[in-house]
């Protein structure tokens, strides 16, 4: 009957929430991990690049980029543009950084 196959798809969402909520977990604890290793090896710069870069790649995407190829071109293009990232003064997120302006400012 519909009630049981709602019941039924229901108790599959929640599982699978569950499942994400654990994967989205263990990912945190492994950048965490990876963190501390740079940072215990000496490499502070790094470290905090890392976590730069997690930021920025997943808080302050570019809506328009739908391809996976076209997102990580430009997310390295922003990278290597040495504008001011997330926890630097003058930051204003990968969305909102106008490159070609940037660039030609010299930053």
């Amino acid at each position: 009957d519909s009630d049981d196959d709602k019941d039924n798809l229901e108790a599959e969402g929640a599982k699978l929430d569950a499942q994400i909520v654990e994967c989205e977990e263990t990912l945190l604890r492994v950048l965490s991990e990876a963190v501390e290793y740079e940072q215990g090896a000496g490499y502070h710069e790094r470290a905090l690049g890392i976590l730069q870069a997690v930021v920025e790649y997943n808080c302050f995407v570019q809506e328009d980029i739908i391809d996976t190829d076209e997102h990580l071109r430009r997310f390295r293009q922003f990278w290597d543009s040495e504008v001011p990232r997330v926890g630097e003064d003058g930051a204003t997120g990968w969305a909102n950084t106008d490159l070609p302006t940037a660039m030609a400012q010299g930053r």
